[in-house]
């Protein structure tokens, strides 16, 4: 399940008093409606009380020293539970969706900070007063994928950094195309002209923010070196409900073993978004290397198909079971 904190965050990290938030704004709010709307929501009991009520479109779910004292709603367009802790409440969340959001307070975040999967967060330009903060962001745990200015504020997505025993992985951004266009090309291939690289690292951030996951840019963690690109996403090619794994490494850092490295990464990512999906390969059969990192990692030849440069065999396996 996608774990999403969403917050609204001064330049001093302050969200609120413990009664209200400092900032409140209308396209702010707007956004958060239609973000949120058909998801699960987690909330403390101060931040369902500064709300003043429960949100239609949405089921809330408040994290209360007491549930059995929170006062229930009785709208069905607007269900809600209230639980005692927020493992509770996110085992509560996986049961109704694959999506849910963190809504606040201070507490909370802190509570569900390392089950989160990314961070939706509205940056306001200006310090506030209170005495209550979100999270401090690590910058070497958490990298800002989209920014999108609105004038006194930043609408901002992030995503977290992963880590293997010898690998840094970080979601591939705008900031990196000299790094994806490079490790995408090669000697034996027709040259690619950098916008159609730009558009291929574009879509794969609109694969980070749609689902969640996408390519990582993989950098040997100790020389902080851009070694490789990939991981897995969705592919448009592929049946709904599968995910693909890929992976391209330049000519002197493969056959060290960081595929498997990113395949596994890939793999444990998948089972905290979407454990109940398929993940599949499709490699050429004379590919060697190719096969045994998949038989490695637990994937399994499934079938065949074919392209253009000649057959193909597909490697599948269910999330869960890796």
């Amino acid at each position: 399940m996608r774990v999403i904190a969403i917050a609204v965050v001064s330049e001093n990290g302050v969200i609120g008093d413990g009664k209200d938030q400092p900032f409140k704004f209308g396209e702010d709010w707007a956004r958060f409606k239609a973000t949120t709307m058909g998801h699960p929501i987690i909330v403390g009991r101060h931040t369902h009380e500064a709300i003043g009520g429960y949100l239609p479109g949405r089921t809330t779910i408040v994290v209360s020293r007491d549930p059995e004292q929170i006062e229930l709603s009785d709208d069905p367009d607007a269900p809600s539970f209230a639980v005692g802790s927020v493992e509770l409440a996110l085992e509560l969340a996986e049961s109704l969706d694959d999506v849910c959001f963190v809504c606040g307070g201070g507490q909370v975040y802190e509570n569900a900070w390392e089950y989160l999967t990314e961070l939706d967060i509205t940056q306001v330009h200006e310090t506030a007063e209170g005495s209550v903060h979100f999270p401090e962001i690590d910058p070497e745990d958490w990298l800002l994928l989209h920014r999108e200015p609105r004038g006194q504020f930043d609408f901002t997505r992030l995503f977290p950094i992963t880590r293997t025993e010898r690998l840094t992985l970080v979601p591939v951004g705008p900031d990196d195309l000299d790094d994806w266009a490079r490790l995408y090309s090669a000697s034996d291939l027709p040259e690619v002209p950098i916008e159609r690289h730009r558009v291929g690292l574009e879509a794969n951030v609109e694969h980070w923010l749609n689902d969640g996951l996408g390519y990582w840019l993989a950098k040997e963690s100790l020389h902080d070196r851009p070694v490789g690109v990939g991981g897995v996403r969705r592919s448009k090619e592929n049946p709904d409900g599968t995910w693909s794994l890929y992976y391209r490494f330049e000519p002197d850092s493969r056959n060290q073993g960081y595929a498997v490295e990113i395949a596994k990464a890939g793999i444990a990512a998948l089972k905290v978004l979407d454990p109940d999906s398929e993940l599949r390969a499709v490699l050429r059969p004379d590919n060697a290397a190719a096969c045994a990192v998949a038989e490695k990692v637990g994937l399994l030849p499934t079938g065949e198909t074919s392209d253009e440069r000649g057959p193909l065999q597909v490697w599948t396996a269910v999330v869960a079971t890796l």
